[in-house]
């Protein structure tokens, strides 16, 4: 009971005392107040709401409501203070000064006074207090002195650098954190001015933005801007200011905050290249890859996927879905459907296989393996979903073949026609085959109790184990060999023998499999063939070198005979009778060579070096060129030519030109030879072999043709006892006796030209009628091809043209002064040599830019000296190397593939046209001539275009051309040709046309060349 009273009493008093305390607050015009921290909640009692100027309950109880009613001026420092107090532990009682200004627009100034209540880690969760109205206590300059030293404080200790800069934008006031981070004492940022420490490639936006706060355009300004610190490098910053105005609006000042987010910055950056980092290695690893959040929109993809689902690139992809993606809505919703069970369950399915929904651009099924882990957050919960598929389209088809092959060597081992085996390491057999067991006429239960070396005949045994051990020892992945067995009777068994191992997948050797065929019998045959064979190829080889020197012989001197006949055949000052001397000449020469060419093209054939050698050609133009060619001979004997060629005839065609183009040769040059009176007709036809069909059975263009010639005359014709001679070698008929020249070779070697093409040459003839023969080829559709080059012969190289230096090598003199002397009139530089050596030499010193090398010479022959030239080229790296062409007398093509893979660019043969080396060069020099007509006289200067000479001129100095001039019209002919003399190798087409016309004592065609000149020289 006594207890209960004094309860009783202590409450009592208590009571009294919190009534007590409310009247002496209420007395002293005091408002009370409370501030939870963790929920941000604030209450006011009444007085509190009327020191405030609200009613009751008209307070929104927040801090954002509280800081509406404080005065503009003091909301800055005020959220300062309380802040500083805050989380200042040792100081729990606080107070603060601060301004409202009340409905009826009077200002009065609020005390406040509080105490922070904080847990035992001393993080605060409370505060109450009471405020006073102070106006009437504190006159204007003691508020002012309040603020200003709050404000210091706030200066002082803010984490932010701070400054007032005056209006010319030297600082007035820094705080000490500015001072830190830039690197500066305060005495020397007093002593800069704000655009001072601006980095430079931000001042001239901050000079607008400063000249815009002050001019009053705008009143703050926050945005990102860069500093120097005090030892040069850059900082990153955000700038926050404002103009400071008097009670008139006038600036004072500038107020700034400066906030360091350099280290921000760097970590932007770093997370960017980390970014960066992670997409290359996404877009480039071979697997596809995207992801989606948890609604299941996808949020990217690397390379590869984009490309899989034909996508133009991986960011098309971002806020699409599978339904905007797969025409499929059920396939969408079925991978949807996947991935929301990944997303539920929170765990990865790996390694799923299964076809694509979309086959590939063929219609076959494409086989990804595909795995899906859920994306994290810090927390562990499912964000989104990762997927990577990989294309095992290859592994697929590799193990279904995998399992054919299988099931197809099963029944190949038990069905081969060879024997199969499978040995151990000791050579014991594992396994064998019915085909074996008939080769050693054993059963297998008796082979898989012995070794293969209990079979192997003892002579062959130590061959067999030696390559066995190798095999197991990985010296050798395979082996073959012929070795014998012994049979129980006694029997031996010759056998082909070829062995390899199996490996197991960790590469681990398994067993060794022998494929062994009974040769016995080819054998027995080999062994007779063999000692027949090394009497045969004995005497090819004698034939062969035999060819070959005759070759040599025959045609270098005939290279000679023809070059020198055409060079001398250009003099004009040659007499008819001379010339036609000379094309006596020329034609003997001719026909000795055709006759030499038929022997060694027989030869050719006997020995079995004759094969194809098919190019894409213009059928037209070797059929017009053959007409062109033959015409004049036909004429001269008063004969017609004609050539009927059918529309459907391909023109570009894919065959041995040569060989058609020799066959044609020989059966129209027999039927001119044989024909007295009438004329000759070559008529050309097609017929398809196989036309190309497509899918829908549409033909299109033929790619094969038969193409058939026919070759008639109005002849004597031939006899029917007669025709089997035709095509015997060196057979003739009546008729080819009575022409008294000819080997009766050519219609022998047309008709073996023919079977290599895949046709037959026929005859038909009657006797005071004519003759008609008639083949047929197979060729292929060609390839468009460029027309020949002209036959005009140049007569001197154009202007501005390098000076060519060329180098002739031939042991033959005859052949190297023609090509030389052919080359030298022309305007290009040349030297000469007669063996491989010296031409070695000549080429280190001189670098020549073409070389015409001959193949056979004693010594170092043509070969030799192309492979030490490009080993030289190769060995320091020369960027324009040395052409070299081969000029040889040799007939046979396995020469000119020799050359060509042996460092020569090209290949021609003696004896030669002469506007072969000139074609030749400019093919690969890119040489331009000035060249002349067929029909027009060589080096003659009315084949010289005038443009060229006027060029030519004007390229000679002005004084040359004025001495030239005075002697002409002096008709000095003494004086002018020391003149000619000085002309370079350049102006060869103007050196031609000047002597012409100094022999012809034209000299008014020289004045005329200048006068002609004279507007271009002004």
């Amino acid at each position: 009971m006594r207890d209960r009273q004094a309860r009783d009493a202590i409450a009592h008093a208590l009571n009294s005392s919190e009534e007590q305390l409310k009247l002496a607050l209420s007395a002293s015009g005091s408002g009370v107040w409370s501030w939870d921290l963790r929920t941000g909640e604030i209450i006011w009692d009444d007085l509190m709401h009327s020191l405030h100027g609200l009613t009751p309950g008209q307070f929104g109880g927040q801090p954002r409501h509280f800081v509406r009613l404080v005065e503009p001026s003091d909301r800055f420092w005020l959220r300062q203070t309380i802040r500083y107090k805050l989380f200042q532990r040792e100081k729990p009682i606080f107070e603060f000064l601060y301004h409202i200004r009340k409905s009826s627009g009077r200002r009065c100034a609020i005390h406040a006074r509080g105490r922070i209540y904080r847990d035992a880690d001393g993080q605060p969760l409370a505060a109450t207090g009471v405020c006073w109205d102070v106006t009437a206590q504190r006159s204007a300059e003691a508020v002012v002195r309040e603020s200003e030293a709050r404000l210091r404080d706030l200066f002082n200790f803010a984490p932010i650098g701070m400054a007032e800069v005056s209006l010319a934008g030297d600082f007035l006031d820094v705080n000490p954190a500015l001072c830190d981070f830039l690197g500066y004492s305060t005495e020397q940022l007093l002593g800069l001015s704000l655009l001072a420490i601006t980095y430079p490639g931000d001042r001239q936006s901050f000079e607008t933005v400063f000249g815009a706060l002050i001019s009053g355009e705008c009143d703050r300004y926050r945005g990102e801007l860069r500093y120097s610190h005090n030892q040069g490098y850059g900082i990153h910053t955000i700038l926050s200011c404002y103009v400071r105005c008097d009670r008139r609006s006038r600036p004072l000042s500038v107020i700034v905050q400066i906030l360091d987010i350099t280290e921000r910055k760097r970590a932007e950056a770093a997370l960017r290249e980390q970014q960066q980092y992670l997409r290359l290695i996404i877009d480039n690893i071979p697997q596809q890859v995207f992801w989606k959040d948890t609604n299941l929109v996808f949020l990217g993809c690397n390379r590869h996927w984009a490309q899989a689902a034909g996508l133009p690139a991986p960011e098309t992809v971002v806020g699409k879905t599978d339904y905007d993606l797969l025409d499929d809505p059920e396939a969408a919703e079925q991978y949807r459907e996947r991935d929301r069970r990944i997303i539920a369950t929170n765990r990865a399915e790996l390694h799923i296989v299964e076809a694509k929904q979309r086959p590939d651009a063929s219609g076959q099924p494409v086989w990804l393996e595909i795995s899906r882990v859920p994306i994290h957050d810090l927390d562990g919960n499912a964000i989104g979903i990762l997927g990577v598929l990989d294309n095992i389209t290859a592994r697929k088809l590799a193990e279904e073949a995998i399992r054919e092959s299988e099931a197809l060597l099963s029944a190949t081992f038990n069905q081969a026609g060879v024997g199969i085996t499978q040995t151990d390491r000791s050579g014991r057999y594992l396994r064998v085959n019915e085909r074996f067991c008939r080769l050693v006429a054993r059963t297998e239960a008796e082979l898989l109790h012995v070794g293969f070396q209990d079979l192997s005949y003892p002579d062959d045994l130590a061959a067999d184990l030696a390559s066995y051990e190798q095999l197991w020892a990985g010296k050798v992945g395979s082996y073959a060999l012929e070795k014998r067995y012994c049979r129980p009777d006694g029997t031996v068994v010759w056998a082909q023998l070829t062995v390899s191992l199996v490996n197991d997948a960790a590469g681990v050797p398994r067993y060794a499999t022998s494929i062994v065929e009974d040769i016995s019998d080819r054998k027995l045959a080999a062994i007779a063939m063999h000692r027949a064979k090394e009497a045969a190829e004995a005497a090819n080889q004698a034939k062969s070198r035999f060819l070959a020197n005759m070759s040599h012989e025959l045609r270098t001197p005939l290279n000679a005979i023809l070059g020198f006949s055409q060079l001398l055949n250009s003099d004009r000052l040659l007499t008819d009778q001379q010339r036609e001397h000379l094309q006596t000449i020329e034609r003997s020469g001719e026909h000795l060579l055709t006759l030499i060419n038929d022997v060694l093209e027989m030869s050719k054939i006997e020995a079995g070096r004759i094969s194809l050698h098919e190019t894409d050609c213009d059928l037209y133009a070797l059929v017009d060129a053959l007409e062109e060619m033959l015409r004049l001979k036909a004429a001269k004997k008063g004969l017609q030519i004609q050539v009927q060629r059918a529309a459907d005839v391909p023109r570009y065609v894919r065959v041995d030109a040569g060989k058609l183009r020799q066959v044609l040769i020989n059966l129209l040059g027999n039927a001119i030879k044989f024909t007295i009176t009438g004329g000759v007709e070559l008529t050309v036809r097609a017929d398809t072999i196989a036309p190309l069909v497509e899918r829908d059975n549409r033909a299109i263009a033929p790619l094969a043709y038969w193409l058939h010639f026919a070759v008639t005359d109005t002849g004597p014709g031939i006899a029917a006892a007669e025709l089997e001679l035709l095509f015997r070698a060196f057979a003739q008929t009546e008729s080819g006796r009575n022409a008294a020249h000819g080997t009766g070779l050519g219609l022998s070697i047309s008709q073996q030209f023919v079977r290599l093409m895949g046709g037959e040459i026929s005859v038909q003839s009657e006797v005071g009628q004519g003759s008609t023969f008639a083949f047929s080829v197979r060729a292929r559709l060609g390839e468009v091809v460029a027309s020949s080059h002209s036959a005009r012969c140049p007569v001197a190289i154009a202007p501005n043209q390098p000076n060519y230096r060329i180098l002739v090598v031939d042991d033959a003199a005859a052949s190297r002064d023609l090509v030389a002397e052919l080359l030298t009139a022309t305007g290009f530089q040349v030297k000469i040599t007669a063996d491989g050596a010296a031409a070695l030499q000549v080429w280190q010193h001189w670098q020549p830019h073409l070389i015409w090398l001959d193949l056979q010479m004693p010594g170092l022959d043509g070969y030799d000296v192309a492979y030490q030239i490009r080993q030289q080229e190769t060995l320091h790296g020369t960027r324009n190397p040395t052409q070299i062409v081969a000029l040889t007398a040799s007939v046979f093509e396995e020469e000119r593939s020799r050359a060509l893979t042996s460092g020569f660019d090209d290949f021609i043969r003696k004896p030669f046209q002469t506007v072969e080396l000139f074609d030749c060069m400019a093919r690969h020099l890119q040489v331009e001539y000035v060249y002349t007509s067929p029909e027009a006289a060589p080096r003659s200067p009315a084949t010289i275009e005038q443009a060229v000479l006027q060029a030519s001129w004007q390229q000679m100095p002005a004084a040359w051309r004025e001495q030239v001039c005075q002697a002409s019209v002096r008709c000095n002919s003494e004086a002018l040709r020391p003149l000619l003399a000085e002309l370079p190798p350049s102006a060869t087409p103007l050196a031609i046309a000047l002597r012409d016309w100094l022999d012809n004592f034209r000299f008014d065609r020289i004045l005329q060349l200048e006068q002609s000149s004279e507007p271009q020289s002004r």
